[in-house]
């Protein structure tokens, strides 16, 4: 609210989160791609800039990727995410059904929907049972992972899918289940995250005089915020 007053206060513009555009490719080039993220709501840390720089964030799909693999477990996977970006053609699928779901993070199961889609898409699951593969791969383990995993493979199989092609979904299942994280969250975040990054990247010294505003009693947010505004020549 600071950033937005000052805003309408300097520049007599009322800002709109819901009108701007989300393909913005200076926001992406000038901020996440460069990792110029201190001040950006949950990308600020270094290890999230160095993830940003590393998949060269150009996109809304890149930052809710990364906000759902920037986590211990997954976050090995962001190079392998990086490089899929970069050569997509290198990237096998299996089957149809699973680029379908999978093309989007290039071959890695980085959502909880993504093994739901897969359920009914592959098996044909009702409602109820993805919701019981939901619950039962975040385990790994135990009767409920193995009844239905042997409940996905038998459907699967009687819809004419291939032994393995099935085995590969349900390794990737396995693989991924106990830390995928569930995408409608990762979008929050990646939507409120891009919102911050536009006023750092249109309106830097408003955005930043409100960061220092809030953040004025913690000294070692203020050094990170005092050398972004050197960084950009923002006279304090």
């Amino acid at each position: 609210n600071i950033c937005l007053q000052n805003i309408q206060k300097l520049h007599n513009k009322s800002i709109d989160f819901l009108k701007i555009n989300l393909e913005d490719q200076k926001i992406f080039k000038n901020i996440y791609a460069k990792g110029k993220t201190a001040s950006v709501f949950q990308f600020a840390s270094k290890g999230m800039q160095s993830a940003l720089r590393e998949i060269n964030a150009s996109s809304i799909e890149d930052l809710i990727a990364v906000a759902a693999l920037y986590r211990p477990g997954p976050m090995e996977f962001i190079s392998q995410y990086a490089d899929g970006k970069r050569n997509p053609e290198s990237v096998k699928y299996a089957h149809p059904i699973i680029k379908k779901h999978l093309e989007v993070t290039y071959g890695i199961m980085v959502y909880q929907e993504q093994a739901m889609f897969l359920a009914r898409d592959m098996a044909g699951f009702t409602w109820a049972e993805v919701d019981k593969l939901r619950k039962a791969i975040s385990k790994k383990s135990g009767k409920d992972f193995d009844d239905v995993c042997a409940l996905f493979k038998k459907k699967s199989s009687d819809a004419g899918i291939s032994a393995s092609v099935i085995d590969e979904v349900l390794a990737l299942m396995a693989k991924f289940g106990g830390y995928a994280f569930n995408r409608s969250h990762a979008c929050a975040y990646a939507l409120l995250s891009y919102w911050t990054a536009y006023l750092r990247n249109y309106y830097a010294s408003e955005w930043l005089a409100a960061c220092i505003e809030i953040d004025k009693d913690d000294e070692p947010k203020m050094a990170i915020l005092l050398q972004e505004c050197r960084i950009d020549k923002i006279v304090v």
